[in-house]
């Protein structure tokens, strides 16, 4: 598992990243290790947010502190159907990670599910864990992407347009926000169902 941060450079964004493997990261035990660089995401690159991350970051405390989360985890396909099993791992910990927060906290879906994943099991998941209510100190999102193998970092650093989708008004403002730095981009709203779909009339 990896614990690792860096500040943008384009906008004032802490961004603290966790990776689970195989089994759960306990609280507090998030330690840093080695990164496969692949495609466009250059050893520069890496090594930016390398030297400048934590090791040993507190998954909790970072969590807690955050605004959003981001799930970004590989759904495996095998062919038939794909394996959510990271996707339910992950919200559970940021579940549990978030049963003290009294702030709001958005968790947000970047990784490819089927449609209505989202609200079925992330949202759900994550409500079981932190004893929360979706709405009120938690909100859910859907950002799709849009990257191609080889040129992700391109791709993400620039879109030709950003979807949104979300449970409520609250989380599209804050992850409006978040994207705020990518100026004359099309930033479409949606809800969240549709947002998994990656709208097929808009790409």
């Amino acid at each position: 598992a990896a614990g690792f941060s860096t500040s943008g450079s384009t906008a004032n964004n802490t961004v603290i990243g966790f990776s689970f493997s195989g089994s759960s990261i306990p609280a507090g035990s998030g330690v840093l290790t080695t990164l496969t660089v692949e495609g466009d995401a250059s050893s520069t690159c890496i090594n930016s947010i390398i030297l400048s991350g934590y090791n040993g970051v507190n998954l909790d405390a970072e969590i807690n502190s955050a605004d959003i989360s981001i799930i970004a985890v590989g759904t495996p396909y095998n062919g038939k159907t794909i394996d959510l099993s990271f996707i339910e791992e992950a919200s559970s910990e940021i579940g549990r990670a978030l049963q003290n927060s009294n702030k709001y906290h958005v968790v947000c879906v970047k990784s490819t599910v089927e449609p209505g994943t989202t609200e079925t099991l992330v949202g759900p998941t994550i409500e079981k864990y932190s004893g929360k209510n979706l709405g009120k100190l938690l909100g859910l999102c859907m950002n799709p992407e849009f990257l191609a193998e080889g040129s992700a970092v391109n791709d993400f650093m620039n879109p030709d347009r950003i979807v949104l989708g979300a449970l409520d008004s609250q989380t599209h403002v804050k992850m409006s926000e978040l994207y705020s730095v990518f100026k004359d981009i099309d930033i479409l709203k949606t809800n969240n169902k549709t947002a998994e779909i990656r709208v097929p009339a808009w790409a």
